[in-house]
């Protein structure tokens, strides 16, 4: 493991899968590889959803704060 096939950022459609695995498969990457390559940006987009919808709600809180509702807590 350690190698990281190019393009791997972009595997966000089944049309860059596609593409990805037959480039990585033509410059001999293990299946493993690809694989791992395909969690590790599933798991950073996973993580970057998280992070975004704790920031939007914390965001909420703080207007309705503002607004005179319930108190501002810091979501971070």
């Amino acid at each position: 493991m350690g190698r990281v096939p190019r393009g791997t950022v972009r595997l966000c459609s089944t049309r860059y899968v596609k593409n990805f695995t037959n480039a990585s498969a033509i410059e001999h990457f293990a299946d493993m590889e690809v694989m791992e390559a395909i969690w590790v940006v599933s798991e950073m987009r996973a993580g970057g959803a998280y992070a975004h919808s704790n920031l939007a709600i914390d965001t909420m809180k703080r207007v309705e704060a503002r607004r005179g509702g319930a108190k501002a807590t810091d979501a971070t």
